[in-house]
């Protein structure tokens, strides 16, 4: 019984040093922070008045597990899954007018975001799921 326990809490442990984050905020404010993808609870509404023309910045944070080699995509999609704005690496800048625009033709967006090896023989081999980071809605 002791070694199950003992067990359990080094898996514990570990899961929390290779665990990835992000964190969405404007103006200062952090909007979302999170570290597991959950598409209920990883949603908020903004009102795009009073935002600053930098607008949204997401900042993604990798897991200590990440497969050197691998570069990050992060995606921004509408609610019918067509893609509006796509960026590599580990930050994403959504501009304030960008922003009302996706909101005004859209009344959710969603980001998302996969990592792909820069190999292109392995790249061409490898399955990619997109992890949902976000939905903003006004």
């Amino acid at each position: 019984m002791r070694l199950i326990t003992t067990l359990f809490i080094s898996l514990c442990i570990s899961s929390s040093v290779y665990a990835k984050s992000w964190k969405i905020s404007t103006n200062g404010k952090t909007m979302l922070k999170a570290n597991i993808e959950n598409e209920e609870k990883n949603q908020f509404s903004l009102k795009t008045t009073p935002l600053s023309k930098k607008g949204l910045n997401l900042c993604y944070t990798e897991g200590k597990d990440q497969k050197k080699g691998w570069e990050r995509v992060i995606a921004v999609y509408d609610a019918t899954d067509k893609e509006l704005k796509e960026e590599k690496g580990t930050s994403l800048q959504i501009s304030r007018d960008s922003l009302r625009s996706y909101l005004k033709n859209s009344p959710q967006v969603k980001i998302y975001t996969w990592a792909l090896p820069t190999d292109p023989k392995l790249k061409a081999l490898v399955r990619v799921r997109r992890i949902h980071l976000a939905t903003i809605s006004q």
